[in-house]
């Protein structure tokens, strides 16, 4: 048995089968943009984790964070001050709207504490009742039990028994729905401005104006979902400021520890006024070395000229996508490095297709095939990526 096969059936025999898996690529390193097989052969990673690398593989700078503070200490706990956590939150503070950060390890703890802190604040502000919160069909927020009840998405609900009581699921862009939906019991509405796992249809100007104006008729917290959107994939440091909106409340992970488990959620000064010492916690969020991995991260984030770099290479690979001469992509959707090809039916033949040439792409939905290379990918790497994926339609 050779050592891919040994290796996939040690996996079999003692993990949980809860991931599909190609049997045929085992990574083993990766640097930049690309990764390499247990054979060898180079992948160009246009998946990133799932939007996590946004720096790429081994970025020199990340790596020099994180060893350098392996050497200081590993985890304290958050009975401590610590100096990097104040450092981080000033990072994201000063480039948001928003007054107040916690941390945690991921982006479903952020959204459990989001809907923690909306439900608290609305119960403080005008009783018991203000509990509901509004979320939208293919929308995706997390798989434990506050998140996935605000998943409207039966396939990952089915059968794990009764969600939280109080959510509402209506559909995405729909107006005279949100209009029948919101009421004075409104606690909040979780929304992704675009649905990353729903196959990225974007919130319109039209209903991003509408939501905010009904959230401030109804006295409703807005909480923003940039799980997948922030940090500078769609081409400016948060999603949410493409749109007329002021989120009360935004969560993010995925590309913030710079692939160490990092989550946080930012808040107005409004809705930190009623968490206190004991309200809500976490041991391990926070992280030291994902601190520094995460200041790393911003820092590069926020130089001059990197977000105009990604929206520029954000238009070529749409370009790319778009101009294949081939009937099977019906249309592009997305935007930044954050794209996502809608195909003419099942997406997973051309994504094991891909990466037998040596691209890697992921779902996003059903037929959707998302492109999420690092935000440090360059325009010859993306060029060969589109000449890959039209070499396989």
């Amino acid at each position: 048995m050779n050592e891919l096969k040994k290796e996939v059936a040690k996996e079999r025999k003692y993990l949980l089968q809860n991931y599909t898996r190609p049997d045929d690529f085992l990574p083993v390193k990766g640097k930049g943009c690309l990764l390499w097989d247990i054979h060898n052969k180079p992948y160009l990673d246009f998946v990133s984790g799932i939007a996590v690398n946004s720096l790429g593989h081994r970025n020199p700078a990340l790596l020099k964070a994180i060893t350098g503070h392996l050497t200081k200490f590993i985890h304290i706990s958050n009975l401590y001050h610590y100096q990097l956590h104040a450092e981080v939150a000033e990072l994201l503070v000063k480039h948001s709207s928003l007054d107040r950060v916690f941390f945690c390890n991921s982006g479903t703890e952020a959204n459990e504490a989001a809907i923690k802190f909306a439900r608290r604040t609305a119960i403080r502000n005008h009783g018991q009742k203000k509990i509901d919160i509004i979320t939208f069909n293919n929308g995706f927020h997390g798989r434990t039990y506050g998140a996935l009840s605000a998943t409207a998405q039966e396939k990952y609900r089915k059968d794990f028994g009764p969600m939280l009581l109080g959510f509402k699921h209506i559909d995405f862009n729909d107006i005279s729905q949100l209009e029948k939906a919101i009421t004075r019991n409104t606690a909040a509405v979780l929304i992704e401005l675009l649905q990353g796992e729903g196959g990225g249809h974007t919130i319109t100007a039209a209903y991003a104006r509408k939501l905010s104006a009904l959230c401030r008729k109804y006295d409703v917290l807005l909480i923003v979902d940039e799980i997948q959107t922030g940090l500078g994939r769609l081409g400016t440091f948060l999603f949410s400021e493409q749109f007329p909106i002021k989120p009360d409340i935004v969560t993010l992970a995925k590309p913030l520890g710079g692939g160490l488990p990092l989550g946080a959620v930012l808040m107005t000064q409004a809705v930190a006024d009623h968490l206190a010492p004991g309200d809500h916690g976490t041991t391990f969020g926070g992280n030291p070395v994902a601190c520094a991995a995460a200041k790393t991260v911003l820092s590069t984030v926020l130089k001059k000229g990197f977000l105009a770099s990604v929206r520029k290479k954000g238009m070529l690979l749409r370009e790319l996508l778009e101009t294949t001469g081939s009937s099977r992509v019906k249309s592009v959707r997305g935007k930044g490095l954050w794209l996502c090809a809608e195909m003419d039916g099942q997406s997973a033949e051309i994504i094991n297709a891909c990466r037998k040439k040596g691209l890697l792409v992921c779902r996003a939905g059903a037929e959707g095939i998302r492109f999420l290379p690092p935000l440090t990918v360059t325009e010859r790497e993306i060029r060969r990526a589109g000449a890959i994926f039209k070499s396989v339609l």
